[in-house]
């Protein structure tokens, strides 16, 4: 539908106003679209106004245009001129990033109406359902605060299991990719709760829960440190993090308010997280992964002509995540102007996300080879692409998706803990014990706070006892120290 709407719709008549002032295409424009930013612009009415921004867009005088679609609440397109190929006074997409999706909406207690990017034509068949759930979370939370006042419109209480679904649209605005998992998070943990009435999930509740992952271990056990559940600490904690956050949203909800149970929040239910240490590869573990890389490649690129040893994308990713501690996700965002051999600069842009402003990554000879060596590789030469790691699935777009490739090398290696994280702290734990500084960690893999890098502090201390030894060792030959007549070399 949104698909039509814009090409077959929108755009066309765009082409025609370019072409000449028509008051019938005029007039129809007008009556199902509004473009944004007409006060400066030449002409007396509204429709000489709205063909001149058109026309700034169409002769590349601005970046984008947005058009609010009359016919449908919130949403807002946005049509950048770079994604458009022009020649002839004709559009043509050329990119994904052409057409974007954004809601724009006044969401309860705030001031001023709030934009959000949904989606753009990379989305594809999930465009519509994209939009859509957007739109609906916004319409809930407009209906549950008209004005910013509460309705209440009385409502039976529901079970976690009905609830769980309103939950999902209450909190899609904040993170449109993680609402989805939260609600599956507690339905995986907690079936046995989905019947309960949302407001009669008490304490216990959760301490049977928990009592159920509890394994018993030996005092030996105990000492050494052993996690005494049967699931990562970080598991359980999330777990009963997310279905408490549910709970407090539920009781907040006016159609059906009820008072959150603090005793949710008791000590017996806090779990502690070990996140002093990491899990890094030794270098056995490296070699062994840099061996399976290859014949990964080895395997893939024989009997086929190609200049690059890289069979995909695979290979060069893992190895730039090692070279440089970048998370995949960053990593896979990387665009061919970001890279500067010249200056030996890498750029890793600000996105949505951790990294808030542009950081630049020293290009090392390592680095270097990598890169050009998978610019070497046909998907590089045979599309017009923008992206280091360009998607062959969706044009225009980059790769977003790496687990299934990780999952299909991990069953390669003699051990099953292959993972980007583990290559993070790698990368961080063997940067640490070579620079022997927390500092300059925290500035190559970004991190906002020390106290994030601090859990790496033991690499130094553990150096600094053999520097000691090492320092001893040679002044002892330059001045033995003597005790008592006696020569004690230290």
């Amino acid at each position: 539908m949104l698909n039509n709407l814009i090409i077959n719709m929108l755009l066309p008549m765009i082409k025609q106003l370019y072409k000449a002032l028509d008051s019938e295409i005029s007039e129809q424009f007008l009556n199902n679209f509004t473009v944004y930013g007409l006060g400066k612009m030449s002409g007396e009415t509204k429709a000489e106004k709205t063909r001149a921004k058109l026309n700034d867009w169409f002769n590349k005088k601005i970046s984008y245009v947005e058009i609010n679609i009359l016919g449908i609440d919130n949403l807002n397109v946005r049509l950048y001129r770079n994604g458009f190929n022009g020649e002839n006074k004709e559009l043509k997409i050329i990119l994904n990033s052409a057409i974007a999706f954004y809601s724009r909406a006044r969401l309860p207690n705030q001031k001023h109406a709030a934009q959000k990017k949904i989606c753009d034509l990379s989305a594809g068949k999930k465009l519509q359902s994209k939009v859509k759930s957007e739109l609906d979370a916004i319409s809930t939370q407009q209906a549950i605060h008209q004005n910013g006042r509460n309705i209440h419109t009385s409502k039976p209480m529901p079970t976690l299991g009905e609830y769980l679904p309103e939950y999902q649209n209450l909190i899609y605005s904040n993170n449109p990719k993680t609402a989805a998992s939260k609600t599956q998070l507690i339905e995986h943990h907690f079936p046995n709760l989905l019947s309960t009435p949302i407001n009669q999930i008490t304490k216990s509740h959760l301490l049977k829960w928990l009592r159920s992952h509890t394994i018993k271990l030996t005092s030996k056990q105990l000492s050494s440190g052993m996690s005494p559940y049967d699931l990562a600490e970080s598991t359980i904690k999330g777990a009963m993090s997310t279905l408490r956050a549910a709970i407090r949203a539920a009781a907040e909800d006016p159609r059906h308010p009820f008072v959150f149970d603090e005793e949710l929040l008791c000590k017996p239910l806090k779990v502690q997280v070990n996140n002093t240490e990491d899990k890094y590869y030794t270098e056995e573990e490296i070699a062994e992964i840099r061996t399976m890389l290859a014949a990964r490649d080895k395997e893939r690129l024989k009997g086929r002509m190609t200049d690059s040893t890289y069979s995909d994308y695979f290979t060069p990713l893992t190895l730039l995540c090692f070279q440089t501690g970048l998370r995949p996700s960053y990593a896979l965002q990387i665009m061919k102007s970001d890279i500067n051999f010249a200056d030996k600069k890498l750029k890793i842009r600000a996105t949505v996300g951790k990294i808030k402003n542009d950081q630049y990554i020293e290009i090392t000879p390592e680095i270097e080879g990598i890169l050009k060596e998978w610019l070497k590789h046909s998907c590089h030469q045979t599309t017009a692409t923008q992206w280091l790691f360009p998607s062959l699935k969706s044009k225009g777009s980059h790769i977003t998706s790496y687990k299934k490739t990780q999952a299909s090398f991990r069953k390669r290696l003699s051990f099953a803990h292959f993972d980007f994280r583990i290559i993070r702290h790698t990368f961080a734990t063997r940067h640490t014990k070579q620079t022997k500084n927390i500092r300059k960690t925290q500035i190559a893999l970004g991190h906002k706070s020390s106290k994030t890098t601090e859990r790496y502090s033991h690499v130094i201390q553990d150096d600094h006892s053999n520097d000691m030894y090492d320092y001893s060792e040679s002044l002892a030959h330059i001045m033995p120290a003597k005790v008592y007549g006696s020569s004690v070399h230290m």
